[in-house]
């Protein structure tokens, strides 16, 4: 039910906007790679499967990397995690409004410059701290925080931001090799 009321939104916004919207998606404009639909525009629409707090996924967080700035459905408290100024909130039960939005938004010539640096800090916020990698390393880390309390022994492990730049199996072997010290 959900999924087809999102697809009707859709269908609904591509004859509202005609040419100046593009749609991708599973049996719509099929693509391999999310970068590639995301990365050539500075607008798109992200829609969550449910409405739940604090319930984000990687949809909001694919805008965010290619820095493509988000109308977004979902998650209620999403402000609880990410700058108010790097998305804007939509209805999927209020087509008009929702219209009315995204069409003051895009004709407005300075907004994309003006939301860049929100929608920077979101992405890097996104990379580093709500990616599968550096959720694991904080967890780590929290843990041996905890267990170094009562020894003198400190276990320090690499920044999560670091994670970015070496590859997954070094991660995986570093990490593994720092759980077998514990």
């Amino acid at each position: 039910m959900r999924a087809q009321k999102r697809l009707d939104f859709c269908l609904k916004l591509k004859e509202h906007f005609g040419d100046k919207m593009d749609v991708f998606g599973r049996g719509i404009n099929d693509f391999d790679d999310k970068w590639d639909v995301l990365a050539p525009y500075k607008y798109s629409i992200a829609m969550e499967n449910s409405v739940e707090l604090d319930n984000l996924t990687e949809k909001i967080g694919d805008c965010f990397t290619a820095l493509t700035f988000p109308f977004y459905y979902g998650c209620p408290n999403i402000d609880k995690y990410y700058d108010k100024d790097s998305y804007q909130l939509i209805d999927i039960n209020d087509f008009d409004g929702t219209c009315t939005k995204i069409e003051n938004i895009i004709n407005d010539e300075q907004h994309y410059k003006q939301h860049l640096k929100a929608l920077t800090e979101s992405k890097n916020k996104y990379i580093n701290q709500f990616v599968l990698m550096p959720l694991i390393a904080n967890f780590i880390k929290n843990e041996c925080e905890q267990r170094n309390k009562s020894t003198s022994t400190k276990i320090t492990l690499m920044e999560s931001s670091k994670f970015q730049k070496i590859s997954f199996r070094f991660m995986i072997y570093n990490i593994i090799n720092t759980l077998k010290k514990l």
